[in-house]
């Protein structure tokens, strides 16, 4: 674990005062596998562990150790607020459930615990994308970042990181967004992006993109630019009906518009496609705007791309002018 003990916690965490460090190891040890291992990847992860294990004090650490334990530690106290805040609001005995509340220190309201985990969520989120640009910046100390599945996947995608996603779609929530949306965006890139390339230029590009050190030529830039913006609105548009929909036992429901229940369930009713179908739309006909300005990028640099080859036009795409209603099998 990368904290030893609660001494350190008031530094990275909003906790008042020290709390029992027992009673908060199992959140830890979660976080840590959760969100840390998943950015890091498990062979950095324990040799940082190993090497704070055996350090007597921190100072002995080296100076790599020392920058990536701060920076995963600013990843690890927002979330340890978000997801402890909730279990230390009762105590559980052998009398049950119980709420602690003094004369002196009240309980805070719902709604109020609501607000500071979304803050301390938004923290921990703008922490995880600080943690990857720094191991971006420093890969050359972290050769074990570098050579885990963890940066084949971070690498990936053209759009690699929430800041870049929301320079070319810009959301209130970009970090939750994009980690929300990532997983469709690897449809968007296989199903959308590669056919219109073709196989040996989506791969070539690909392939420098995935690099220890990316190296593209100005002309690779520009139609990345116009690439990403066409992948951000296919992204947007075919993640959008899961975004808001939720398939359980109670069937197919959608956040009820104007719902301030603090209990998500309670704000859920029967889905409506016309509350999608016009930012669908929008969305689709704006990626493939961009998607056009891309491949007559190509057809105009032919010389400066000669993997490109022109590729047959599936007509039966979605073009963003027709009824979607029902076009993703939600509705």
């Amino acid at each position: 674990m990368l904290f030893k003990d609660n001494t350190k916690l008031s530094e990275y965490a909003s906790f008042k005062g020290l709390i029992e460090f027992y009673a908060i190891k199992r959140t830890l040890r979660s976080i840590e596998r959760n969100h840390i291992v998943k950015l890091i990847g498990s062979s950095l992860y324990n040799s940082l562990d190993s090497a704070l294990a055996a350090a007597t004090n921190e100072n002995d650490l080296s100076d790599a150790n020392k920058k990536l334990l701060h920076e995963c530690r600013n990843v690890i106290g927002p979330y340890l607020s978000y997801y402890y805040a909730p279990i230390a609001e009762i105590s559980l005995s052998a009398s049950g459930a119980r709420r602690s509340e003094t004369d002196s220190e009240k309980t805070a309201y719902q709604y109020q615990v609501t607000k500071f985990r979304q803050a301390e969520l938004l923290e921990a989120e703008i922490a995880s994308e600080l943690l990857l640009q720094f191991l971006e910046e420093n890969r050359n100390s972290y050769p074990l970042w570098v050579e885990s599945a963890e940066f084949k996947k971070y690498r990936s995608l053209f759009i690699q990181t929430a800041s870049d996603f929301n320079d070319q779609y810009n959301t209130a929530s970009p970090y939750r967004n994009f980690w929300a949306m990532r997983w469709k965006m690897v449809d968007v890139e296989a199903q959308q992006i590669k056919p219109k390339l073709g196989d040996a230029l989506y791969n070539a590009l690909k392939a420098k993109l995935a690099a220890s050190t990316v190296t593209l030529s100005n002309k690779e830039k520009e139609l990345l630019v116009m690439l990403k913006k066409a992948i951000a609105y296919y992204t947007v548009a075919f993640a959008l009906p899961h975004l808001t929909v939720r398939l359980d036992d109670n069937g197919l429901t959608v956040v009820e518009t104007g719902g301030t229940n603090s209990n998500d369930n309670n704000n859920r009713t029967g889905a409506d496609a016309n509350r999608l179908s016009v930012l669908i739309s929008e969305a689709i006909s704006s990626a493939q705007s961009w998607m056009d300005m891309a491949i007559a990028y190509l057809k105009n640099n032919a010389t400066d791309f000669p993997l490109y080859t022109v590729v047959v036009e599936d007509t039966s795409l979605p073009t963003g002018n027709e009824d979607l209603q029902g076009s993703f099998g939600l509705f």
